[in-house]
């Protein structure tokens, strides 16, 4: 493709002459209660809240043959991270991987014999792997013992702190309203921040990591969202018991096919991949609490079922029959490996600014085009990039929401947009100029962009799609480097169909 001038560029000529091709395959911490008083007011009325309830509850944790508070931390949580880090960084030569622990499996904990030498152990640690596993012994915060029947009124106090119900705003959304999982992490995530700038502590850092990452793996269990209280041996949480049975059906392939489609916003953070992943978990219901879509977007959750009346109850017991449970597994667990994988992500672009990955600036002309996507797919190789998101309309949705992102760039990059619309207009390319207005090609040619190194950027706000005539919505999004000719670019393209 030859260049052109800024009053004729070749590139919109392609737009009209070359039709998109829609068959293209493309710390310290304020406590309620121990969770047994607490567990007695919800149990019995409250005459009847007595001693012998607390024994009988530490007898049956005792015979329990797993401590089962979440997802089973003996090989749910370490398998979970380990398949994240395939997604990424997915590369053994990389420090993540020095410290990730793989095959780490510690089964102390699990029974009477154990679980005191357990909670000594996980005193502190030293791969990711490990915080993942310990984070059921013991709280760092209270410094306590999770189970220590020595000390009745502490047992499960640090189990509060693993509940997050993104419904209720603030930082008192855990179970009896306490602190909730994603204040905990951040408490975790500053230690864990603060640790890795001395070398001497970076294993401890990633211990760390480690445990923040089973916090949010737990915000993929419906239980733990709905803040219901399920324990061993007296009232098992059925998605936990089916997973714990079946977690290896599921992994980083799984995610990565996931990634592809709706991949984690670049611009996310850690709050952000607490409260996305708790709300995508709240759609299915617990053994006693029904699902809900509240405060998410409902188009996120297009191609699920509806998992109302899934709940079967027998005798004094409610419980999800396996085959919906399968169904919960094969969303929810590809998801939390997506979200935790994004949180290794997160973390190492935190203590390693400097290794942010830098697309280099055009040196050719190159064009790519791609299916619509959800989000925008960011990669510093131009042909793997996806800059341009459509919004939930990309999977059959009724709103356009569009959002460009692209990577850092290696020098100042100016930024052009052009949409063509001929159920619209089919005569004219329209360009968006910095004021935000679009205007036809043919009469200014002028960059969105000026001279940025980077791309975040939502546009227009939700756009419902009865607002538009149907047909086909091309885009196209051009790099070039600032203050240059439009000869050299990068050019990406992808559409949007309204039938």
């Amino acid at each position: 493709m030859e260049g052109g001038t800024a009053n004729n560029p070749p590139l919109w000529l392609f737009f009209v002459e070359n039709k998109y091709d829609n068959n293209m395959d493309y710390s310290g911490c304020r406590r309620n209660g121990p969770i047994l008083s607490n567990l007695e007011k919800i149990a019995s009325p409250a005459e009847s809240q007595k001693k012998p309830w607390t024994a009988l509850l530490i007898i049956a944790i005792l015979l329990s043959p797993a401590i089962l508070w979440a997802h089973d931390n003996l090989e749910v949580h370490p398998y979970i991270v380990e398949q994240a880090f395939f997604l990424w960084p997915n590369a053994t030569d990389h420090e993540i991987y020095r410290y990730l622990g793989y095959g780490y499996r510690d089964h102390s904990g699990q029974d009477l014999w154990t679980f005191i030498p357990a909670c000594e152990n996980a005193r502190g640690g030293s791969s990711i792997t490990e915080g993942a596993k310990e984070e059921d012994d013991y709280d760092p915060i209270d410094e306590v013992c999770n189970i220590d029947v020595s000390h009745p009124d502490q047992v499960g106090k640090g189990y509060y702190h693993h509940f997050y119900d993104p419904d209720i705003p603030g930082i008192h959304n855990g179970l009896m309203d306490d602190f909730g999982a994603a204040y905990f992490a951040g408490q975790y995530w500053n230690t864990a921040k603060a640790l890795y700038q001395n070398e001497s502590t970076r294993p401890t850092a990633y211990w760390y990591l480690g445990r923040i990452a089973h916090l949010l793996a737990d915000q993929s269990v419906p239980a733990h969202v709905h803040r219901q209280i399920h324990l061993p041996f007296f009232d098992p949480d059925s998605y936990e018991t089916y997973v714990k049975a079946h977690y290896t059906s599921w992994g980083s392939t799984d995610a990565r096919t996931l990634d592809a489609t709706d991949p984690v916003p670049p611009d996310w953070k850690l709050e952000d991949l607490f409260f996305n992943l708790a709300e995508r978990t709240q759609f299915f219901p617990s053994d006693d609490i029904n699902g809900n879509v509240s405060n998410a977007d409902p188009y996120w959750f297009l191609g699920w079922p509806d998992p109302a009346g899934w709940n079967v109850i027998s005798g004094n017991k409610s419980y999800i029959p396996d085959d919906n449970l399968k169904i919960m597994g094969d969303k929810l667990m590809p998801l939390v490996i997506q979200y935790t994988s994004a949180l290794y992500r997160l973390f190492w672009y935190e203590v390693h600014p400097e290794d942010r990955p830098l697309m280099p600036s055009p040196a050719g002309q190159e064009i790519f085009t791609y299916a619509p996507t959800v989000s925008p797919v960011l990669d510093v190789t131009a042909s793997n990039a996806k800059p341009v998101g459509v919004g939930y309309i990309a999977k059959g949705g009724d709103t356009l929401t569009l959002k460009v992102s692209l990577p850092e760039f290696t020098s100042p990059v100016d930024i052009y947009f052009a949409i063509y619309a001929p159920s619209i207009d089919p005569f004219n390319i329209y360009m968006l100029h910095p004021d935000g207005s679009l205007q036809p090609a043919s009469s200014a040619v002028e960059p969105w962009m000026s001279g940025v190194t980077s791309v975040n950027q939502a546009m227009f706000g939700g756009i419902p799609t009865s607002t538009l005539p149907k047909g086909t919505y091309t885009m196209g999004l051009m790099a070039t480097p600032a203050g240059a000719n439009m000869s050299t670019y990068y050019f990406w393209m992808t559409n949007f169909i309204i039938q």
